[in-house]
């Protein structure tokens, strides 16, 4: 389906919400006006989203929670301009997140490896473990 079935069928869904006799009262250039309106008003195309989760609630206020996952169809992008203070941080805040996660990984492997060293008796300190080794 593309833009051009999209926009009829808005503008027959459109036309439609009208009282008939109103609609048929109209002349071609209020017709286009009206159609104009909504249109800007409307979405361009239809939302086809991989998920698309709406959910409304109540917690003393009445809060919306919507999440949409899928590809972005949208002209154009953001325009933002970050000074050199911003970009130094957003990559200072990268660089300080993938260390810690790059070193919990290797942690955890190494104690996964110690473990498994553990249960199949392999003794690589004879009489000795690593508790005692570390002195706390």
């Amino acid at each position: 389906m593309d833009n051009n079935e999209i926009a009829k069928m808005q503008e027959e869904e459109i036309a439609s919400k009208f009282n008939s006799r109103i609609w048929d009262s109209f002349e071609y250039e209020q017709r286009r006006e009206v159609m104009q309106v909504f249109k800007r008003l409307m979405p361009r195309v239809l939302n086809h989203h991989l998920i698309d989760f709406r959910i409304t609630f109540w917690l003393f206020v009445k809060f919306y929670l919507v999440v949409f996952i899928g590809r972005d169809n949208r002209t154009g992008g953001r325009q933002t301009h970050h000074s050199n203070q911003a970009r130094f941080l957003y990559i200072l805040s990268r660089l300080f997140v993938g260390s810690f996660l790059v070193i919990g990984i290797i942690f955890s492997i190494l104690i996964l490896l110690y473990l498994i060293k553990s249960m199949a008796g392999i003794d690589i300190f004879p009489d000795s473990h690593l508790i005692d080794l570390l002195s706390f």
